[in-house]
Protein backbone atom coordinates (compact mmCIF):
# COMPACT_ATOMS: atom_id res chain seq x y z
CA UNK A 1 0.00 0.00 0.00
CA UNK A 2 2.73 2.41 0.96
CA UNK A 3 4.92 1.55 -1.99
CA UNK A 4 2.33 2.54 -4.57
CA UNK A 5 2.90 6.13 -3.55
CA UNK A 6 6.49 6.06 -4.73
CA UNK A 7 8.29 5.67 -8.02
CA UNK A 8 11.42 4.07 -6.60
CA UNK A 9 10.55 1.09 -4.36
CA UNK A 10 14.12 0.59 -3.12
CA UNK A 11 14.47 4.21 -2.09
CA UNK A 12 11.00 4.11 -0.53
CA UNK A 13 11.84 1.02 1.53
CA UNK A 14 15.05 2.60 2.80
CA UNK A 15 13.15 5.74 3.76
CA UNK A 16 10.41 3.74 5.43
CA UNK A 17 12.86 1.70 7.51
CA UNK A 18 14.65 4.87 8.58
CA UNK A 19 11.38 6.39 9.76
CA UNK A 20 10.38 3.19 11.54
CA UNK A 21 13.66 3.39 13.43
CA UNK A 22 13.04 6.93 14.61
CA UNK A 23 9.24 6.79 14.67
CA UNK A 24 8.35 3.18 15.47
CA UNK A 25 4.82 1.73 15.34
CA UNK A 26 2.50 3.09 17.99
CA UNK A 27 2.39 -0.01 20.16
CA UNK A 28 3.91 -1.00 23.52
CA UNK A 29 4.96 -4.46 22.34
CA UNK A 30 7.02 -3.06 19.46
CA UNK A 31 8.73 -0.51 21.70
CA UNK A 32 9.60 -3.14 24.30
CA UNK A 33 10.68 -5.62 21.64
CA UNK A 34 13.24 -3.30 20.07
CA UNK A 35 14.45 -2.05 23.45
CA UNK A 36 17.36 -3.64 25.25
CA UNK A 37 16.45 -6.42 27.67
CA UNK A 38 18.58 -4.75 30.31
CA UNK A 39 16.11 -1.85 30.46
CA UNK A 40 13.11 -1.84 32.76
CA UNK A 41 9.84 -0.52 31.40
CA UNK A 42 7.02 1.35 33.06
CA UNK A 43 3.53 0.03 33.64
CA UNK A 44 2.09 3.22 32.15
CA UNK A 45 0.67 3.48 28.65
CA UNK A 46 3.61 4.46 26.47
CA UNK A 47 1.82 7.11 24.43
CA UNK A 48 -1.04 8.16 26.68
CA UNK A 49 -1.55 11.91 26.57
CA UNK A 50 -1.85 13.79 29.84
CA UNK A 51 -3.12 17.32 30.38
CA UNK A 52 -0.45 19.48 31.97
CA UNK A 53 -0.22 23.20 32.66
CA UNK A 54 2.61 24.72 30.60
CA UNK A 55 3.80 26.46 33.78
CA UNK A 56 4.54 23.05 35.31
CA UNK A 57 7.24 22.38 32.71
CA UNK A 58 10.10 24.57 33.89
CA UNK A 59 13.20 22.48 33.31
CA UNK A 60 14.80 20.43 30.54
CA UNK A 61 15.73 16.78 30.32
CA UNK A 62 19.12 15.75 28.94
CA UNK A 63 18.83 14.75 25.29
CA UNK A 64 18.96 11.22 23.90
CA UNK A 65 20.11 9.94 20.51
CA UNK A 66 16.53 10.12 19.26
CA UNK A 67 13.33 11.42 20.75
CA UNK A 68 11.85 7.94 21.03
CA UNK A 69 14.91 6.22 22.51
CA UNK A 70 13.73 6.60 26.13
CA UNK A 71 10.09 5.69 25.34
CA UNK A 72 8.62 3.68 28.18
CA UNK A 73 11.94 3.18 29.97
CA UNK A 74 12.60 3.39 33.69
CA UNK A 75 16.04 4.97 34.06
CA UNK A 76 18.31 5.04 37.10
CA UNK A 77 21.24 7.36 37.63
CA UNK A 78 21.66 11.10 38.00
CA UNK A 79 20.36 12.23 34.59
CA UNK A 80 17.55 14.20 36.22
CA UNK A 81 19.74 16.26 38.55
CA UNK A 82 20.65 19.92 37.96
CA UNK A 83 18.38 20.40 34.93
CA UNK A 84 18.64 23.52 32.79
CA UNK A 85 15.78 26.02 32.89
CA UNK A 86 13.51 25.77 29.84
CA UNK A 87 13.12 29.51 29.48
CA UNK A 88 16.91 30.03 29.38
CA UNK A 89 17.78 27.27 26.91
CA UNK A 90 18.66 27.82 23.25
CA UNK A 91 18.12 24.18 22.13
CA UNK A 92 20.66 24.75 19.33
CA UNK A 93 24.37 23.98 19.40
CA UNK A 94 26.42 27.15 18.99
CA UNK A 95 23.58 29.44 20.04
CA UNK A 96 23.62 31.08 23.48
CA UNK A 97 20.45 33.17 23.30
CA UNK A 98 17.25 31.95 24.90
CA UNK A 99 14.79 30.42 22.43
CA UNK A 100 11.75 31.12 24.61
CA UNK A 101 12.69 34.69 25.45
CA UNK A 102 13.15 35.53 21.77
CA UNK A 103 9.71 34.13 20.91
CA UNK A 104 8.29 36.08 23.83
CA UNK A 105 9.91 39.28 22.55
CA UNK A 106 8.54 38.69 19.05
CA UNK A 107 4.96 37.77 19.96
CA UNK A 108 4.43 39.95 23.02
CA UNK A 109 6.54 43.00 22.21
CA UNK A 110 6.46 42.96 18.41
CA UNK A 111 10.25 42.63 17.99
CA UNK A 112 11.07 41.63 14.41
CA UNK A 113 12.41 38.11 14.12
CA UNK A 114 15.82 39.15 12.80
CA UNK A 115 16.25 41.48 15.78
CA UNK A 116 15.59 38.83 18.41
CA UNK A 117 18.79 37.48 20.01
CA UNK A 118 18.08 33.86 19.05
CA UNK A 119 17.44 34.51 15.36
CA UNK A 120 20.36 36.95 15.15
CA UNK A 121 22.71 34.23 16.33
CA UNK A 122 21.14 31.67 13.98
CA UNK A 123 21.62 34.04 11.04
CA UNK A 124 25.27 34.61 11.98
CA UNK A 125 25.88 30.86 11.98
CA UNK A 126 24.10 30.05 8.71
CA UNK A 127 26.05 32.90 7.09
CA UNK A 128 29.25 30.96 7.74
CA UNK A 129 27.86 27.72 6.39
CA UNK A 130 26.50 26.02 9.51
CA UNK A 131 23.13 24.29 9.74
CA UNK A 132 21.23 25.62 12.74
CA UNK A 133 17.56 25.30 13.75
CA UNK A 134 17.28 22.95 10.72
CA UNK A 135 18.17 25.95 8.53
CA UNK A 136 20.99 26.09 5.98
CA UNK A 137 20.69 29.71 4.84
CA UNK A 138 18.84 32.97 5.41
CA UNK A 139 15.96 31.90 3.20
CA UNK A 140 15.44 28.83 5.38
CA UNK A 141 15.46 30.99 8.51
CA UNK A 142 12.87 33.34 7.02
CA UNK A 143 10.61 30.41 6.13
CA UNK A 144 11.07 28.87 9.58
CA UNK A 145 10.08 32.13 11.26
CA UNK A 146 7.00 32.33 9.03
CA UNK A 147 6.00 28.80 10.06
CA UNK A 148 6.34 29.71 13.74
CA UNK A 149 4.15 32.78 13.09
CA UNK A 150 1.54 30.55 11.45
CA UNK A 151 1.65 28.06 14.32
CA UNK A 152 1.17 30.85 16.85
CA UNK A 153 -1.75 32.34 14.92
CA UNK A 154 -3.41 28.94 14.47
CA UNK A 155 -3.20 28.12 18.19
CA UNK A 156 -4.31 31.61 19.22
CA UNK A 157 -7.29 31.63 16.85
CA UNK A 158 -8.40 27.98 16.80
CA UNK A 159 -7.10 26.63 20.07
CA UNK A 160 -4.43 24.04 20.80
CA UNK A 161 -5.01 20.89 18.75
CA UNK A 162 -3.44 17.51 19.37
CA UNK A 163 -1.85 15.77 16.40
CA UNK A 164 -4.73 13.29 16.47
CA UNK A 165 -7.21 16.17 16.14
CA UNK A 166 -5.19 17.77 13.36
CA UNK A 167 -5.10 14.43 11.56
CA UNK A 168 -8.86 13.97 11.89
CA UNK A 169 -9.54 17.53 10.74
CA UNK A 170 -7.06 17.18 7.85
CA UNK A 171 -5.11 20.24 8.96
CA UNK A 172 -2.31 20.84 6.49
CA UNK A 173 1.19 20.66 7.93
CA UNK A 174 3.43 23.54 7.03
CA UNK A 175 6.60 21.61 6.22
CA UNK A 176 6.76 20.31 2.63
CA UNK A 177 8.14 16.98 3.91
CA UNK A 178 4.95 16.52 5.91
CA UNK A 179 2.78 16.62 2.81
CA UNK A 180 4.18 13.44 1.28
CA UNK A 181 2.26 10.18 1.01
CA UNK A 182 4.90 8.44 3.13
CA UNK A 183 4.60 10.93 5.97
CA UNK A 184 0.81 10.73 5.94
CA UNK A 185 0.95 6.93 6.14
CA UNK A 186 3.47 7.08 8.97
CA UNK A 187 1.37 9.64 10.78
CA UNK A 188 -1.57 7.25 10.76
CA UNK A 189 0.33 4.11 11.76
CA UNK A 190 3.31 5.13 13.91
CA UNK A 191 4.19 7.28 16.89
CA UNK A 192 4.28 10.34 14.65
CA UNK A 193 0.59 10.58 15.45
CA UNK A 194 1.68 11.01 19.09
CA UNK A 195 4.14 13.76 18.24
CA UNK A 196 3.04 15.97 21.12
CA UNK A 197 5.13 17.94 23.55
CA UNK A 198 7.07 15.23 25.36
CA UNK A 199 8.62 15.14 28.82
CA UNK A 200 10.52 12.82 31.11
CA UNK A 201 9.83 12.56 34.84
CA UNK A 202 12.59 13.03 37.41
CA UNK A 203 12.94 11.24 40.73
CA UNK A 204 10.80 13.76 42.60
CA UNK A 205 8.11 14.02 39.92
CA UNK A 206 9.60 17.04 38.15
CA UNK A 207 8.45 17.23 34.53
CA UNK A 208 11.53 17.65 32.34
CA UNK A 209 10.98 18.97 28.82
CA UNK A 210 12.28 16.77 26.02
CA UNK A 211 10.68 17.80 22.71
CA UNK A 212 8.20 20.29 21.25
CA UNK A 213 9.84 23.61 22.15
CA UNK A 214 7.80 25.67 19.65
CA UNK A 215 4.44 24.48 20.93
CA UNK A 216 5.39 24.65 24.59
CA UNK A 217 6.82 28.17 24.21
CA UNK A 218 3.68 29.36 22.42
CA UNK A 219 1.45 27.74 25.04
CA UNK A 220 3.38 29.55 27.77
CA UNK A 221 3.22 32.87 25.93
CA UNK A 222 -0.53 32.53 25.32
CA UNK A 223 -1.11 31.56 28.95
CA UNK A 224 -2.96 28.35 28.10
CA UNK A 225 -4.38 26.47 31.07
CA UNK A 226 -3.21 23.06 29.87
CA UNK A 227 -1.78 21.19 26.90
CA UNK A 228 -1.52 17.49 26.05
CA UNK A 229 1.88 15.93 26.68
CA UNK A 230 3.30 12.43 26.55
CA UNK A 231 5.69 11.06 29.15
CA UNK A 232 8.49 9.00 27.67
CA UNK A 233 10.95 8.09 30.44
CA UNK A 234 10.70 7.96 34.22
CA UNK A 235 13.37 7.90 36.89
CA UNK A 236 13.32 4.61 38.78
CA UNK A 237 12.60 6.40 42.06
CA UNK A 238 9.55 8.03 40.51
CA UNK A 239 8.42 4.67 39.13
CA UNK A 240 8.52 3.40 42.72
CA UNK A 241 5.99 6.11 43.58
CA UNK A 242 3.73 4.93 40.75
CA UNK A 243 4.09 1.37 42.00
CA UNK A 244 3.10 2.35 45.55
CA UNK A 245 0.02 4.20 44.31
CA UNK A 246 -0.94 1.26 42.11
CA UNK A 247 -0.67 -1.01 45.15
CA UNK A 248 -3.14 1.17 47.07
CA UNK A 249 -0.61 3.29 48.89
CA UNK A 250 -1.71 6.72 47.67
CA UNK A 251 -2.06 7.96 51.26
CA UNK A 252 1.62 7.19 51.83
CA UNK A 253 2.94 9.71 49.30
CA UNK A 254 3.19 13.49 49.94
CA UNK A 255 -0.09 15.34 49.49
CA UNK A 256 1.34 17.68 46.87
CA UNK A 257 2.08 14.71 44.60
CA UNK A 258 -1.29 13.01 44.74
CA UNK A 259 -2.67 14.97 41.79
CA UNK A 260 0.49 14.59 39.73
CA UNK A 261 -0.30 14.20 35.99
CA UNK A 262 1.52 10.86 35.93
CA UNK A 263 -0.58 9.42 38.77
CA UNK A 264 -4.05 10.29 37.51
CA UNK A 265 -4.32 7.11 35.45
CA UNK A 266 -3.92 4.95 38.56
CA UNK A 267 -5.39 7.06 41.33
Amino acid sequence: MVMRAFRNPISSLETLMLYLKYYPPDGPYYIRFIGSRKNDYTDAGLFTTRRVSPTEIRYCSPQFDTKWEPAGKVLCGEWDLQPAAFEDASFCDGVDASFYQSLEAHFECGVEWEKTPFVREVLDLVDVGQTVWTCDDRDDVEKKCARVDSLYERIAERGYKTHEERLQENVEDLKPTRKTALYRWLKKHTVIRKEEVSVNVGRDGTLLFLDGKHRLSIAKILGLDSIPVIILARHDRWQEVRDRVAAGGKAEIPADLRDHPDLRDIS
